[in-house]
């Protein structure tokens, strides 16, 4: 019955896109780093569109500057001092209950190099943005491209 559910929910979309691409994209399993304006954008988009599971991960606070660009972050969440990961997760997992959605407060550049891999390793998309440490960002492809896991990168400036 699920199956049907979901198939019928999304037919507009395998219509457009296929049956492969939607079982591709329904076996996703997605690490999602950063919740400023690009992420928050790129993280109701894969929601939107049915990935099988995604993973935030967002340490940084919601603040004022969030307030102009991060459409889940309100006063709120300023005031109650929640990360933009926390901000954001509760309306992400509004947006679609067939999506498996997990948020961690974590810190990469904290991360020995085995936690990074492990935590690396157990994604098959790897999605950075709002990071700009270049030697980390280096090290997170290195381990993405030695373990066959797609790796993109993004950022806004100005």
């Amino acid at each position: 019955m699920t199956d049907i559910v979901y198939q019928d929910l999304d037919s507009r979309q395998i219509y457009v896109i296929g049956n492969q691409s939607m079982i591709k994209l329904a076996n996703a399993n997605v690490l999602l780093h950063g919740l400023g304006a690009l992420g928050v954008e790129v993280a109701k988009n894969l929601v939107l569109a049915g990935v099988g599971s995604l993973t935030l991960i967002d340490n940084k606070k919601a603040s004022l500057n969030d307030l102009g660009n991060q459409f889940y972050i309100g006063n709120q969440s300023i005031t109650n001092n929640l990360t933009r990961c926390e901000a954001s997760f509760d309306q992400l997992k509004n947006l679609n209950p067939y999506v498996k959605l997990t948020a961690r407060n974590d810190d990469l550049a904290s991360m020995n190099p085995n936690e990074l891999e492990n935590l690396l390793k157990r994604f098959n998309n790897v999605i950075i943005t709002d990071l700009n440490d270049l030697p980390l960002l280096v090290r997170i492809n290195e381990i993405c491209h030695a373990n066959q896991i797609r790796f993109q990168f993004g950022d806004v400036f100005g």
